[in-house]
């Protein structure tokens, strides 16, 4: 985050910075905080002021390279259900987790590419649109790749057994040799299944 700032051209305070991380008993692990701690530190040293209307109500997460470009990272959609829960009305997240943050309706998600963009926008010198993304062709695209059970070959007396199960949401245990179509047979089972809603999917209230 040094590194970061002095790319940068901020000046990194030359005392002790202790940042609280609460709640304390929640652990916290990668780089999603960079972006906040290094927001929060600039703001609270006067190097950046936030000018535009609302920016209390903007929330971020986002790692940060030692160039100032924001790094994406696994997992943002439960936080982007857990600050529209929170009453954020904004959040502010790498390019590369944008489609998955904009999931979660009535949350203006602000795509970002750099630390840079982000004082900007901020401070009211860069209007950033909310980004938007087509929900139907993302999962679309997926089902469409999953294949389908027309490429099982041979275990036709296996299939009547794997949609009663999908039906009754029941176990199910495939025993075979390596190679007989376990895992093909597994990992196909959720192309019989009805799309799931929307908010299901995502479980926010």
């Amino acid at each position: 985050m040094e590194a970061c700032t002095e790319e940068l051209s901020y000046a990194y305070p030359s005392k002790k910075v202790v940042v609280n991380l609460s709640p304390s008993d929640i652990p916290k692990r990668g780089a999603y905080l960079d972006l906040p701690m290094l927001l929060g530190l600039l703001v609270e040293s006067k190097q950046v002021r936030p000018r535009i209307e609302g920016w209390q109500e903007i929330a971020c997460v986002g790692g940060i390279s030692t160039t100032g470009a924001l790094v994406g990272f696994n997992g943002v959609l439960p936080m982007a259900i857990q600050a529209h829960r929170m009453g954020w009305k904004k959040l502010i997240v790498p390019k590369d987790c944008a489609n998955e943050a904009s999931l979660v309706k009535d949350l203006d998600i602000i795509a970002c590419g750099t630390i840079t963009e982000v004082i900007q926008y901020l401070e009211g010198r860069l209007h950033l649109s909310p980004h938007k993304t087509d929900q139907d062709p993302i999962f679309q695209e997926k089902a469409s790749n999953d294949g389908d059970f027309i490429d099982v070959v041979g275990h036709d007396d296996i299939l009547p057994y794997l949609a009663a199960a999908v039906a009754g949401n029941h176990n199910l245990l495939l025993v075979g040799i390596p190679g007989a179509g376990k895992t093909l047979m597994a990992r196909l089972l959720p192309t019989i299944l009805p799309p799931i809603p929307m908010r299901r999917m995502s479980s926010w209230p």
